[in-house]
């Protein structure tokens, strides 16, 4: 069969600037199962996402009877693959020029009820792993994480429009907006958006600490990583878009 895509084309259709997982952890079986699935199969960037939710619901399941043997750990891999797929199906979209409004939808939609379902099985799961009542709030937690993760790309989008937003994580103006854009236009030569994004808390929450059993410990390092990045984000975002948006 005829190689239709190079990798140098499925290179191509990343985006510039991600996180630490996506850079080290995703990025290779990413950019593999992107290759794969657009040199051997036709299955549409929207039946991607959907398959991504049913591994979502599978992880669901698994973090949900976390008392019976490597149920977390299968949760964890099924999480992962949610995730895998997640970042597949909108590289597919690119490459093959498939993109539209309601494939944009309907991955945001997978990916926000599809993670919210781990997060709060998950916390009922551990409990009955632990016995340990905290683990009912905690799974809410990382509910409300989410969702303030999906919040700040919206306010980012909604503030300074949609041209100034791409700008926004262009290597040519990060530098220009202090001591943070400066701190953020490092990391992005590097391939890193941010110093710690919503997507490295997630994965350490529901890949990490079930498949290691080390979720407590995952806890202590999540809580003031996202205390810091709730109030970076409270006292500078707003200004440091605006500074762009002149």
């Amino acid at each position: 069969m005829k190689i239709k895509y190079s990798m140098a084309e499925i290179r191509g259709s990343h985006k510039i600037g991600r996180n630490w997982v996506h850079t080290f952890l995703l990025k290779p079986t990413v950019m593999g199962t992107t290759w794969l699935v657009a040199n051997f199969t036709n299955i549409s960037p929207n039946t991607i996402s959907a398959i991504s939710g049913l591994f979502y619901i599978v992880c669901g399941y698994f973090f949900l009877t976390a008392n019976l043997p490597w149920h977390l750990f299968w949760g964890a891999v099924f999480f992962y693959l949610g995730i895998l797929l997640d970042a597949v199906d909108g590289k597919i979209a690119r490459l093959k020029n498939k993109s539209s409004k309601f494939g944009a939808w309907f991955d945001s939609y997978i990916d926000v009820w599809g993670q919210s379902i781990a997060a709060i099985t998950l916390g009922y799961g551990y409990f009955l792993y632990t016995g340990n009542h905290v683990w009912l709030l905690l799974g809410g937690v990382m509910l409300f994480i989410k969702f303030h993760h999906n919040l700040e790309s919206n306010v980012a989008l909604q503030l300074m429009g949609e041209k100034n937003y791409e700008r926004r994580i262009s290597k040519d103006n990060l530098g220009q907006t202090g001591l943070i854009g400066k701190i953020k236009g490092w990391l992005l030569k590097k391939g890193l958006r941010d110093p710690v994004s919503g997507s490295d808390i997630k994965v350490l929450f529901f890949v990490i600490g079930p498949m290691f059993l080390i979720l407590d410990y995952i806890l202590m390092i999540i809580i003031p990583i996202f205390l810091i990045k709730a109030v970076i984000w409270f006292f500078y975002y707003k200004k440091e878009l605006m500074l762009l948006d002149k």
